[in-house]
């Protein structure tokens, strides 16, 4: 007699979905190990969100007059920028243009032109006593160095820098050779040496050539000899245009 076994025969359809499970399981495990990844730079500090800043006991006790009253009387905290803040605190800077003599007694004539924003480390530069610093010329010869006259009130670096290019070069400088009236005259008065041509060169600047006489600047001269020379050769150009007159 033939055994009737009473076991279903397997499903085709199920066996088919077994095996797609089976399959598809390493690949979904796959895909959510690579979800979990970090990905790149946001585990550094500079990425992570910092949290919410919880308010503290005392302000959630504080009822809703006091801290009506509280804003009204706390400082504001607006931010500037360093333009509008004082001068502590920018540290703004003032332009200089200066004379220098040399003290030295082989040059009594030499002489130096410069621009500044300190002028009295300015002036240990081109004596050599800070290394760093000075000029070329002052360093060959004539040491040590002393002022003859400083100028000051210049708006910024550029109108400083511009003074200090036509006090240099008063034979290249338009406005000066307009002032002057002459080409020639203004190569003859390059050429000649001493303080008191240097200081000639000054007043022009000062008086006749613009812009720079349209600047309100201040002169100041350490030693009283100086500034008598300045003004003898003011009041000197003064009569000449009377006269011409």
């Amino acid at each position: 007699i033939p055994q009737i076994s009473t076991n279903k025969p397997p499903n085709k359809a199920a066996a088919s979905v077994v095996d797609e499970d089976t399959t598809m399981k390493p690949a979904k495990d796959a895909e959510k190990s690579k979800s979990k990844r970090r990905p790149w730079g946001k585990s550094t500090w500079r990425n992570r969100k910092k949290p919410p800043s919880k308010t503290s006991k005392e302000e959630i006790a504080m009822p809703s007059d006091q801290q009506s009253i509280s804003q009204k009387t706390a400082p504001s905290t607006t931010t500037t920028n360093h333009s509008d803040r004082p001068n502590q605190i920018t540290g703004t800077k003032h332009f200089h243009c200066y004379l220098l003599r040399s003290l030295h007694p082989d040059h009594p004539l030499k002489s130096y032109i410069g621009f500044c924003t300190y002028p009295p480390r300015r002036l240990r530069q081109h004596n050599g006593i800070l290394k760093n610093g000075g000029a070329h010329r002052t360093k060959r010869s004539g040491r040590p160095w002393t002022f003859v006259t400083i100028i000051h009130g210049f708006n910024d670096k550029i109108t400083a820098l511009q003074f200090e290019w036509a006090w240099q070069n008063v034979h290249k400088s338009k406005s000066f050779r307009e002032a002057v009236g002459c080409d020639k005259l203004a190569k003859k008065m390059r050429k000649r040496l001493g303080l008191k041509a240097r200081l000639e060169e000054l007043r022009i600047l000062l008086r006749e050539c613009l812009p720079f006489c349209l600047y309100s600047l201040v002169v100041y001269f350490p030693e009283e000899k100086y500034r008598d020379v300045f003004c003898r050769l003011v009041l000197e150009a003064r009569e000449r245009k009377r006269n011409e007159k």
